[in-house]
Protein backbone atom coordinates (compact mmCIF):
# COMPACT_ATOMS: atom_id res chain seq x y z
CA UNK A 1 0.00 0.00 0.00
CA UNK A 2 2.80 2.52 0.87
CA UNK A 3 6.63 2.37 -0.73
CA UNK A 4 9.08 4.65 1.37
CA UNK A 5 12.05 5.65 -1.19
CA UNK A 6 15.02 6.89 0.94
CA UNK A 7 17.85 8.67 -0.69
CA UNK A 8 21.08 8.55 0.59
CA UNK A 9 25.06 9.72 -0.15
CA UNK A 10 27.57 9.16 2.70
CA UNK A 11 24.89 8.55 5.12
CA UNK A 12 26.12 6.30 7.97
CA UNK A 13 25.84 8.60 10.73
CA UNK A 14 21.80 9.30 10.00
CA UNK A 15 20.55 6.42 8.79
CA UNK A 16 20.34 4.66 12.12
CA UNK A 17 17.92 7.07 12.83
CA UNK A 18 15.49 7.45 9.69
CA UNK A 19 15.55 3.73 10.15
CA UNK A 20 14.51 3.99 13.69
CA UNK A 21 11.75 5.58 12.73
CA UNK A 22 10.05 3.92 9.76
CA UNK A 23 10.54 0.36 11.94
CA UNK A 24 8.76 2.56 14.33
CA UNK A 25 6.34 3.04 11.47
CA UNK A 26 6.49 -0.96 10.27
CA UNK A 27 5.17 -2.09 13.42
CA UNK A 28 2.11 0.12 13.62
CA UNK A 29 1.41 -0.30 9.69
CA UNK A 30 -1.87 -2.26 9.26
CA UNK A 31 -1.19 -2.16 5.68
CA UNK A 32 1.98 -3.35 3.18
CA UNK A 33 4.68 -1.51 3.17
CA UNK A 34 7.79 -1.78 0.79
CA UNK A 35 11.50 0.30 1.78
CA UNK A 36 13.74 0.83 -0.49
CA UNK A 37 16.97 2.84 -0.13
CA UNK A 38 18.90 4.23 -3.28
CA UNK A 39 22.18 5.34 -2.78
CA UNK A 40 24.29 7.53 -4.95
CA UNK A 41 27.39 5.60 -4.48
CA UNK A 42 28.47 6.25 -0.96
CA UNK A 43 32.26 5.38 0.01
CA UNK A 44 31.31 5.02 3.61
CA UNK A 45 29.25 1.99 5.30
CA UNK A 46 25.97 3.53 4.09
CA UNK A 47 25.22 0.44 2.33
CA UNK A 48 25.82 -2.27 5.32
CA UNK A 49 23.42 0.12 7.53
CA UNK A 50 21.15 0.13 5.07
CA UNK A 51 20.84 -3.71 4.66
CA UNK A 52 19.90 -3.74 7.96
CA UNK A 53 16.14 -2.92 7.25
CA UNK A 54 15.21 -1.98 3.60
CA UNK A 55 13.71 -4.23 1.70
CA UNK A 56 15.73 -3.42 -1.42
CA UNK A 57 18.73 -1.43 -1.63
CA UNK A 58 19.97 0.18 -5.52
CA UNK A 59 23.32 1.57 -5.36
CA UNK A 60 23.38 4.06 -8.78
CA UNK A 61 26.98 3.96 -11.02
CA UNK A 62 28.92 6.63 -10.59
CA UNK A 63 28.27 9.74 -12.31
CA UNK A 64 28.72 13.40 -12.21
CA UNK A 65 25.03 13.48 -12.99
CA UNK A 66 23.91 11.99 -9.67
CA UNK A 67 22.19 14.05 -7.14
CA UNK A 68 18.85 13.65 -5.24
CA UNK A 69 16.77 14.17 -7.95
CA UNK A 70 18.46 10.48 -9.91
CA UNK A 71 17.29 9.01 -6.48
CA UNK A 72 13.90 9.53 -6.36
CA UNK A 73 13.82 9.08 -10.56
CA UNK A 74 15.08 5.55 -9.19
CA UNK A 75 12.78 5.25 -6.58
CA UNK A 76 10.25 5.82 -8.25
CA UNK A 77 10.78 3.36 -11.00
CA UNK A 78 11.11 0.76 -8.49
CA UNK A 79 8.64 1.29 -6.05
CA UNK A 80 5.21 -1.06 -6.11
CA UNK A 81 2.90 0.71 -4.55
CA UNK A 82 -0.08 3.71 -5.33
CA UNK A 83 1.33 5.98 -2.54
CA UNK A 84 5.46 7.07 -2.01
CA UNK A 85 7.00 8.91 0.92
CA UNK A 86 10.40 10.14 -0.32
CA UNK A 87 12.62 10.79 2.27
CA UNK A 88 16.29 12.10 2.84
CA UNK A 89 18.70 10.12 4.67
CA UNK A 90 19.47 12.39 7.14
CA UNK A 91 15.33 12.92 8.17
CA UNK A 92 13.64 10.96 10.68
CA UNK A 93 9.89 10.88 10.39
CA UNK A 94 8.12 12.72 13.03
CA UNK A 95 5.73 10.04 15.57
CA UNK A 96 2.64 12.33 14.52
CA UNK A 97 3.05 11.65 10.85
CA UNK A 98 3.63 8.18 11.69
CA UNK A 99 0.02 8.05 13.58
CA UNK A 100 -1.50 10.19 10.50
CA UNK A 101 -0.42 7.85 7.92
CA UNK A 102 -1.65 4.29 9.71
CA UNK A 103 -4.73 6.06 10.61
CA UNK A 104 -5.32 7.63 7.14
CA UNK A 105 -3.51 6.48 4.21
CA UNK A 106 -6.47 4.30 2.93
CA UNK A 107 -8.66 8.19 3.04
CA UNK A 108 -6.43 10.17 1.67
CA UNK A 109 -7.62 11.93 -1.49
CA UNK A 110 -6.40 10.38 -4.78
CA UNK A 111 -5.89 13.63 -6.26
CA UNK A 112 -3.39 15.10 -3.94
CA UNK A 113 -0.16 14.84 -2.35
CA UNK A 114 0.78 15.52 1.03
CA UNK A 115 3.18 17.39 2.86
CA UNK A 116 3.93 18.12 7.05
CA UNK A 117 5.75 20.42 8.71
CA UNK A 118 9.34 19.78 8.53
CA UNK A 119 11.24 20.45 11.47
CA UNK A 120 14.71 21.15 11.53
CA UNK A 121 17.90 20.65 13.68
CA UNK A 122 20.95 22.38 13.22
CA UNK A 123 24.35 21.53 14.15
CA UNK A 124 24.43 24.43 17.00
CA UNK A 125 21.98 23.38 18.59
CA UNK A 126 18.97 25.43 17.14
CA UNK A 127 15.36 24.09 16.49
CA UNK A 128 13.40 25.42 13.68
CA UNK A 129 9.79 24.40 13.32
CA UNK A 130 7.59 24.51 10.17
CA UNK A 131 10.71 25.65 7.88
CA UNK A 132 7.83 25.69 4.67
CA UNK A 133 5.69 28.48 6.94
CA UNK A 134 2.38 26.58 5.86
CA UNK A 135 -0.06 27.81 8.35
CA UNK A 136 -3.87 26.37 7.36
CA UNK A 137 -4.33 22.80 7.31
CA UNK A 138 -5.42 21.58 4.19
CA UNK A 139 -4.24 24.06 2.27
CA UNK A 140 -2.88 24.05 -1.28
CA UNK A 141 1.10 24.51 -0.49
CA UNK A 142 3.21 26.41 -3.28
CA UNK A 143 6.10 23.69 -3.11
CA UNK A 144 7.56 21.21 -1.04
CA UNK A 145 10.68 19.84 -0.22
CA UNK A 146 12.50 16.30 -0.51
CA UNK A 147 9.86 14.88 2.11
CA UNK A 148 6.79 14.64 0.10
CA UNK A 149 4.09 11.65 0.12
CA UNK A 150 2.66 11.66 -3.62
CA UNK A 151 0.86 9.24 -5.29
CA UNK A 152 3.00 6.97 -8.31
CA UNK A 153 0.86 7.14 -11.25
CA UNK A 154 0.24 11.42 -10.48
CA UNK A 155 4.31 10.87 -11.03
CA UNK A 156 4.63 9.30 -13.93
CA UNK A 157 1.98 11.00 -15.84
CA UNK A 158 4.17 14.38 -14.98
CA UNK A 159 7.13 12.81 -16.55
CA UNK A 160 8.42 11.25 -13.28
CA UNK A 161 11.51 13.15 -10.88
CA UNK A 162 14.12 15.13 -13.81
CA UNK A 163 17.29 13.16 -12.43
CA UNK A 164 19.48 15.92 -14.55
CA UNK A 165 18.72 18.41 -11.99
CA UNK A 166 20.85 19.18 -9.14
CA UNK A 167 18.77 20.72 -7.14
CA UNK A 168 15.50 22.74 -6.92
CA UNK A 169 14.14 19.47 -8.09
CA UNK A 170 11.18 19.56 -6.33
CA UNK A 171 10.13 22.67 -7.78
CA UNK A 172 10.19 21.77 -10.80
CA UNK A 173 8.18 18.78 -10.73
CA UNK A 174 5.70 20.55 -8.24
CA UNK A 175 5.06 22.76 -11.36
CA UNK A 176 4.59 20.13 -13.65
CA UNK A 177 1.96 18.32 -10.97
CA UNK A 178 0.03 20.84 -10.21
CA UNK A 179 0.10 21.72 -14.79
CA UNK A 180 -1.62 18.00 -14.35
CA UNK A 181 -4.48 19.38 -11.79
CA UNK A 182 -2.57 17.33 -9.01
CA UNK A 183 -2.09 19.16 -5.97
CA UNK A 184 0.01 19.21 -3.05
CA UNK A 185 -1.68 19.84 0.16
CA UNK A 186 -0.50 20.75 3.92
CA UNK A 187 -1.37 18.71 6.73
CA UNK A 188 -0.45 20.57 10.17
CA UNK A 189 1.75 17.84 12.18
CA UNK A 190 5.11 17.39 12.40
CA UNK A 191 6.35 15.18 9.05
CA UNK A 192 10.14 15.06 9.44
CA UNK A 193 13.19 15.92 11.41
CA UNK A 194 15.84 17.35 9.14
CA UNK A 195 19.44 17.16 10.80
CA UNK A 196 21.60 19.66 8.83
CA UNK A 197 24.19 22.20 9.26
CA UNK A 198 23.60 25.96 9.92
CA UNK A 199 25.00 28.68 8.45
CA UNK A 200 24.95 32.47 8.77
CA UNK A 201 23.16 35.17 6.81
CA UNK A 202 26.22 35.69 5.48
CA UNK A 203 27.52 32.82 4.66
CA UNK A 204 23.99 31.87 2.93
CA UNK A 205 24.07 35.35 0.96
CA UNK A 206 27.65 34.18 -0.67
CA UNK A 207 26.69 30.69 -1.03
CA UNK A 208 23.90 31.69 -2.84
CA UNK A 209 25.43 34.24 -5.08
CA UNK A 210 29.49 32.94 -6.10
CA UNK A 211 29.33 29.53 -7.50
CA UNK A 212 32.59 28.26 -5.62
CA UNK A 213 31.70 29.17 -1.86
CA UNK A 214 30.09 25.94 -1.00
CA UNK A 215 26.84 24.83 -2.87
CA UNK A 216 28.84 22.89 -5.07
CA UNK A 217 27.02 21.90 -8.70
CA UNK A 218 23.56 22.19 -6.40
CA UNK A 219 24.51 26.09 -7.71
CA UNK A 220 23.65 25.17 -11.40
CA UNK A 221 20.05 23.65 -10.33
CA UNK A 222 17.36 26.55 -11.23
CA UNK A 223 19.66 27.51 -14.64
CA UNK A 224 18.81 23.59 -15.52
CA UNK A 225 15.26 23.99 -14.69
CA UNK A 226 15.24 27.16 -17.40
CA UNK A 227 17.01 24.98 -19.69
CA UNK A 228 14.96 22.01 -19.16
CA UNK A 229 11.44 23.76 -19.72
CA UNK A 230 12.66 25.41 -22.82
CA UNK A 231 13.68 21.69 -24.43
CA UNK A 232 10.36 20.44 -23.63
CA UNK A 233 8.58 23.86 -24.66
CA UNK A 234 6.72 23.75 -21.26
CA UNK A 235 7.70 26.50 -19.93
CA UNK A 236 4.04 27.90 -18.97
CA UNK A 237 3.77 25.80 -15.93
CA UNK A 238 6.41 26.95 -14.24
CA UNK A 239 5.40 30.87 -14.51
CA UNK A 240 2.08 29.42 -14.04
CA UNK A 241 3.06 27.60 -10.76
CA UNK A 242 5.61 29.64 -9.66
CA UNK A 243 6.02 33.34 -10.67
CA UNK A 244 8.07 34.59 -7.92
CA UNK A 245 11.55 35.13 -9.62
CA UNK A 246 9.98 35.90 -12.45
CA UNK A 247 7.74 38.30 -11.77
CA UNK A 248 10.50 40.02 -8.85
CA UNK A 249 12.95 39.92 -12.65
CA UNK A 250 10.78 41.61 -14.33
CA UNK A 251 10.33 44.33 -12.05
CA UNK A 252 14.34 44.42 -11.88
CA UNK A 253 14.54 44.70 -15.58
CA UNK A 254 11.93 47.63 -15.73
CA UNK A 255 13.26 49.26 -12.43
CA UNK A 256 17.29 49.98 -15.04
CA UNK A 257 15.45 50.62 -17.93
CA UNK A 258 13.22 53.43 -16.28
CA UNK A 259 16.40 54.70 -14.45
CA UNK A 260 18.39 54.32 -17.66
CA UNK A 261 16.08 57.27 -19.00
CA UNK A 262 15.26 59.18 -16.14
CA UNK A 263 12.08 57.78 -14.54
CA UNK A 264 14.15 57.66 -11.40
CA UNK A 265 10.66 57.76 -9.55
CA UNK A 266 8.99 55.55 -11.29
CA UNK A 267 11.69 53.27 -11.27
CA UNK A 268 12.34 52.99 -7.61
CA UNK A 269 8.16 52.37 -7.00
CA UNK A 270 8.35 49.58 -9.53
CA UNK A 271 11.37 48.07 -7.33
CA UNK A 272 9.25 48.86 -4.12
CA UNK A 273 6.27 46.81 -5.68
CA UNK A 274 8.82 43.76 -6.90
CA UNK A 275 10.05 43.58 -3.13
CA UNK A 276 7.06 43.77 -2.05
CA UNK A 277 5.41 41.39 -3.63
CA UNK A 278 8.14 38.26 -2.89
CA UNK A 279 7.72 39.74 1.29
CA UNK A 280 4.11 39.35 0.72
CA UNK A 281 4.22 35.99 -0.92
CA UNK A 282 7.48 33.94 0.09
CA UNK A 283 8.90 36.03 3.39
CA UNK A 284 12.04 38.67 3.20
CA UNK A 285 14.42 35.77 3.01
CA UNK A 286 13.86 35.50 -0.63
CA UNK A 287 14.11 38.63 -1.75
CA UNK A 288 17.68 37.93 -2.01
CA UNK A 289 17.40 34.36 -2.79
CA UNK A 290 15.74 34.59 -6.47
CA UNK A 291 18.17 38.06 -6.87
CA UNK A 292 20.77 35.50 -6.47
CA UNK A 293 18.55 32.62 -9.48
CA UNK A 294 19.41 35.47 -11.85
CA UNK A 295 23.49 34.16 -11.53
CA UNK A 296 22.11 30.75 -11.40
CA UNK A 297 20.06 30.80 -14.04
CA UNK A 298 22.87 31.77 -16.54
CA UNK A 299 25.56 29.49 -15.08
CA UNK A 300 23.29 26.64 -14.84
CA UNK A 301 21.91 26.79 -18.13
CA UNK A 302 24.19 25.65 -20.49
CA UNK A 303 25.48 22.44 -17.05
CA UNK A 304 21.95 20.68 -18.06
CA UNK A 305 22.50 17.01 -20.13
CA UNK A 306 19.02 15.52 -20.80
CA UNK A 307 20.78 12.59 -22.06
CA UNK A 308 21.46 11.35 -18.55
CA UNK A 309 19.67 8.28 -17.22
CA UNK A 310 20.67 7.16 -13.69
CA UNK A 311 22.05 2.77 -13.74
CA UNK A 312 21.92 0.45 -10.90
CA UNK A 313 25.06 -0.84 -10.80
CA UNK A 314 24.30 -3.00 -7.41
CA UNK A 315 21.73 -3.88 -6.01
CA UNK A 316 20.46 -5.71 -2.52
CA UNK A 317 16.56 -7.60 -2.31
CA UNK A 318 15.88 -8.82 1.50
Amino acid sequence: MLSIVVIGKNESENLPLVISSLNKFRQQAKFKTQMIYIDSNSSDQSVEIAKSFFDEIYVLSPSNNLCASAGRYMGTLKAVYEWILYLDGDMEVCSEFIEFLCNKLEQLNTSHGYVGRYVYYYNDGTIRDNTLNYKTDGQIVTHHGGAVLLRKSSIIDAGNWNPCIFSNEEIELYTRLRSNQYNVVFVDKPMIKHYTEQYTSMKKLIMNFVPSAGLGKKFYGFGQILRARFQQRDFYSLLRYFPYPFVFWICLIITIIFTCIGFTKIALLLLFLGVAYIYAFKGYQYIALYAAFIIQAIVGFGKYDDSYIPVVEIEYIN
